[in-house]
């Protein structure tokens, strides 16, 4: 049976924003589903949407309702990523969480994850410790407990790892959503499809990943990451982006081979988030960045850069791994992100076996990438300026700007999303 096009539109009116429970990835070997959404309309009074439970049982039944089989042993899982206490005092807002008794074997799984927030008090905290420091330098692990940055890190890598259990596992198919649903659902979402798919840890296949799960599904960047805003204060800035990518850098400690990029990618795209040289986390959608802004004909994507340099960002000890990682989300694993955030103290950088120097260098090179060199890539700068590209007929001693991309991450094939996964890998 399948829906309407009204009954789709009353589904997404159940959901805050509208924002309708939406595919994004599929397991090859079990066939299973996940979907994230924003949180239900339920209100105080309980209110339920006969549409939305169809459609959460069309997800269950991975789209065939005529399987008679599946019908009766299939569960499904909604994760919402909120505390329960959070969740539901959503209901005097008239939001709330979805109740188990109206969909079928479903069951509702609270992820503790704390919200924008309480992560922005934390990595102010996290600021203060490492610019400030303790007074007695033997405090300093004890401190950087009390910003609470590692546990929140921890937390989203638990919940991923959970998603990824009943998707491969149980073969059950999932649904995430947090309360609008573009900012720790992005987190879950993109770190199981990491776990499980070989592909998404490909430099091809994480631009794919970052650009379909935070841009076209409409993280805010502008709000999140205050873009040209003087406001300090506002309370939509949030490091949402920079913690999913201190998540993966996690993920990269644990299981540097199975990745095709490194450290190095994370901590550019970490720069550039908020350089304004490239015009891929502009605006908060990906309509404001095409329609608005007109993003694709007046800035560059950042993967233009990375994909056209990517020897810069391959993992040396690469071997493609096919099957599925499985992360420990113990406290005693996780580690702050150094390259990140202690990059500007000289005793936090690794020494060469002479004692030469440092090794970490953020020397991206000339960032002007004509589109006459096209794959060609950058040559390097002395000093590891950071050179804005021109336009096309710019000379030397022409006005700098932002030339049209040379490739879009969009025009990369999305058709495969690699094999079934065939082995596990667990950290030890």
């Amino acid at each position: 049976v399948n829906m309407s096009e009204s009954e789709i539109v009353e589904a997404a009116r159940f959901r805050s924003k509208h924002r309708l429970p939406s595919l994004t990835y599929r397991h090859a070997a079990t066939g299973a589903l996940l979907s994230r959404s924003s949180q239900p309309m339920v209100g105080v009074g309980g209110h339920r949407c006969l549409a939305d439970e169809k459609l959460l049982n069309l997800y269950r039944l991975r789209g065939d309702p005529n399987d008679t089989q599946l019908d009766t042993r299939a569960e499904f899982y909604i994760f919402d990523a909120r505390r329960f206490r959070a969740a539901t005092g959503n209901q005097i807002a008239g939001k709330g969480v979805e109740n188990e008794r109206h969909y079928h074997n479903t069951k509702v799984v609270f992820c503790n994850i704390e919200n924008i927030h309480a992560m922005r008090a934390s990595v102010n905290a996290l600021a203060d410790l490492l610019i400030l420091g303790p007074a007695d330098d033997t405090l300093f692990m004890s401190k950087l407990d009390e910003t609470g940055w590692l546990g929140h890190v921890r937390q989203v890598v638990d919940a991923s790892v959970q998603v990824a259990e009943k998707l491969a596992v149980e073969g059950a198919s999932v649904l995430v959503h947090c309360s609008d649903g573009w900012d720790r659902t992005a987190q879950m979402v993109s770190t199981a499809q990491l776990l499980l798919d070989p592909y998404f840890r490909t430099l091809e296949g994480f631009a794919v990943l970052v650009e379909k799960d935070w841009c076209q599904f409409g993280h805010k960047f502008h709000d999140r990451c205050g873009h040209g805003e003087s406001n300090y204060a506002n309370q939509d800035r949030s490091p949402i982006f920079v913690q999913w990518l201190d998540v993966v850098h996690q993920l990269l400690r644990q299981f540097p081979a199975c990745f095709e990029f490194s450290e190095e990618l994370l901590v550019f795209l970490a720069d550039h988030l908020f350089s304004g040289l490239f015009g891929t986390f502009f605006g908060n959608s990906d309509r404001l960045r095409k329609a608005e802004l007109e993003c694709p004909r007046a800035t560059v994507s950042v993967w233009t850069y990375v994909l056209n340099c990517r020897g810069r960002f391959v993992h040396p000890r690469y071997r493609p791994f096919d099957g599925i990682i499985w992360p420990s989300s113990s406290a005693r694993k996780m580690r702050l992100w150094e390259r990140y955030f202690l990059r500007w103290d000289p005793d936090s950088h690794p020494r060469t076996e002479s004692g030469a120097g440092p090794e970490w260098r953020d020397d991206y090179g000339a960032l002007g990438v004509g589109r006459e060199r096209r794959g060609s890539g950058p040559s390097p700068v002395a000093g590891g300026g950071l050179t804005p590209l021109r336009p096309r007929g710019a000379t030397d001693s022409g006005d700098a700007g932002i030339s049209r991309p040379l490739s879009n991450v969009t025009s990369l094939e999305r058709g495969s999303l690699g094999a079934p996964p065939a082995s596990t890998q667990r950290d030890a």
